[in-house]
């Protein structure tokens, strides 16, 4: 080879290999774009069969909580009769489904960060469920939830990760901020309460048993329902464990399923599906309610009334795990959330709030805004009242129902009943949604075959369509809680798991407050409109790497 031509032959091959790289990326990110995310599943949704072409019998929906409620009005698409199985029947009644829901005379029993922290749906979230609502937004106005762009103030040691603006000049799609009470009320008014989805009907009581068909035990025939009066079996089409503990699986187990003599590779036994690990996050939420006459005396720019989350911080790994972020939710209430990874001494009233805040900021590369303070400091006002709750979240884990044998064809299990995350990501009504659209998707593709009744691959087909879609949930906020000393890890894993991919989220971040590109990233894939490869776009992996080497 000639010097002239080895030149020319080190001038390009970095190039060939970049293009090599991108066009490799590109096939595979279109791959995981329909697998991973929503984004074609999205013109599926809210689109109902004829009266006539619909299933036959009843879909039973055990809980009436979110996932209950999503899954429920899905249901209503496909299905010629819904019926809700709830235990707390006061959810059916005028205090469950009030526009203010901040004066609810009940508490969720069953709901343990009822009023704890919440936070505003992903984009991608905010798009399906507007498929499902068409009135979800002026149904936001009369509940005092905020529709505002989806910028969510975040920082880590005090550096903000910004939101995309110049990738959307200056117009950044809006979502919903709200708080627990105040979607779920949402939600079980649009469902129930307006008389726009006849064929849902809902009763107080607790599904304790479900029961095979004698003729065909691939299927569940019936469910128990155990009322305050008597108990009673009900014929279903279909069942939906939205319970949001492990009773599905119980009732599986005692009905006979879950089990075989042998198993295929690639298949496990049902007491095997679980995998848990502890993040051991704790967690105090502070609930001030303003008073309408004291918001110009709040240094918030553009005004509270026009505002979703104030401030959002992250400290960082892997020791120091705190957490605080502020809101404007429904009913004029700022929430604040402290958080952290491992016991700690977390606020309890303001004088608190104050002295952790002041712990807080002395970790962070940069402080929190003067007009923060100042705003927590005008709490001690005495017309503005607030309430605490302090939460030990319990223990992640993932019902890999994918993975499952001799399960019964026309069960499924959805939203906390098949995989609990640390609720501090805020991932948890999506992650919810996110079980309604597989089923809506798998559903709807049964309309081409047998329109009124379910194949016999069903339930195989929504585990694994559910799956794809809920697992980076699970992968992300494990990566995120495996970065703090205090979280007991998943048998067999170390909290080195994972090491590589928070340095380079970690590179990544520091690299989006000087970088259109990173921070367009950055935030697509937090709002579930893009798939985690993106983070590794050829252009972007080379910029990490180049300023890692540079410093």
């Amino acid at each position: 080879m000639s010097v002239s031509n080895f030149i020319w032959l080190c001038l390009y091959a970095p190039l060939v290999v970049y293009v090599l790289l991108l066009l490799a990326w590109k096939w595979l990110r279109q791959h995981l774009l329909v697998k991973e995310t929503a984004m074609q599943d999205l013109p599926l949704l809210g689109v109902s069969r004829r009266d006539g072409d619909k299933i036959k019998g009843t879909a039973v929906i055990c809980g009436g909580s979110i996932s209950g409620l999503l899954i429920a009005r899905v249901c209503h698409d496909h299905f010629e009769r819904v019926l809700i199985v709830e235990p707390e029947s006061w959810l059916f009644t005028r205090d469950g489904m009030l526009t203010q829901a901040w004066t609810q005379k009940n508490k969720r029993t069953r709901v343990m960060q009822y009023r704890s922290a919440q936070g505003a749906i992903q984009i991608m979230g905010f798009l399906g469920f507007k498929r499902l609502f068409p009135s979800l937004e002026d149904e936001c106005l009369a509940s005092d939830i905020r529709i505002l762009p989806a910028d969510y103030k975040q920082r880590v040691r005090g550096k903000v990760a910004p939101a995309p603006y110049n990738y959307f000049k200056g117009n950044i799609p809006k979502t919903a901020y709200w708080a627990r009470p105040g979607v779920e009320t949402l939600l079980r008014r649009l469902v129930l309460g307006q008389g726009k989805y006849p064929n849902i009907y809902t009763i107080s009581g607790t599904v304790t048993a479900v029961h095979a068909d004698p003729l065909d035990c691939s299927r569940i025939q019936k469910v128990t329902v155990r009322t305050t009066s008597d108990t009673q079996d009900i014929d279903a089409a279909m069942v939906s464990d939205c319970t949001g503990s492990s009773a599905g699986m119980k009732w599986l187990d005692r009905a006979g399923y879950g089990y075989e003599t042998s198993y295929p590779k690639g298949s496990l036994p049902m007491d095997q599906l679980r995998i848990t690990f502890d993040h051991q996050m704790h967690y105090s939420t502070l609930r001030y309610t303003i008073p309408l006459s004291m918001n110009d005396k709040l240094p918030v720019p553009g005004g509270l009334q026009n505002s979703g989350i104030l401030y959002s911080c992250l400290t960082d790994y892997p020791s120091d795990g705190r957490v605080i972020s502020i809101s404007r939710v429904e009913g004029n209430i700022v929430e604040v959330i402290c958080g952290t990874w491992g016991p700690s001494d977390l606020p309890i009233d303001t004088d608190t709030l104050e002295s952790y805040i002041t712990g807080f900021n002395a970790t962070l590369d940069e402080p929190i805004p003067t007009w923060i303070l100042d705003t927590i400091a005008q709490f001690h006002e005495p017309s503005i009242t607030f309430t605490h709750e302090a939460v030990r979240t319990p223990p992640a884990f993932y019902d890999r129902y994918q993975y499952g044998v001799n399960l019964p064809n026309n069960m499924i299990v959805t939203g906390d009943a098949v995989m609990r995350i640390n609720p501090i990501y805020g991932q948890g009504v999506f992650k919810a949604e996110l079980g309604a659209i597989a089923l809506n998707t798998v559903l709807s593709a049964t309309k081409q075959r047998d329109p009124r009744r379910l194949p016999s691959d069903f339930a195989k087909t929504f585990f694994n369509t559910q799956a794809a879609k809920i697992e980076p949930c699970w992968v992300g906020t494990k990566i995120g809680d495996y970065g703090f000393t205090t979280t007991t890890p998943l048998p067999g894993e170390t909290l080195s798991t994972g090491a590589w991919l928070r340095w380079y989220s970690g590179r990544l971040l520091l690299l989006s407050g000087v970088d259109d590109q990173a921070s367009s990233v950055l935030w697509h894939t937090k709002m579930f409109l893009a798939p985690g490869i993106d983070y590794f776009h050829p252009a972007l992996l080379a910029k990490v790497i180049w300023g890692a080497l540079t410093g």
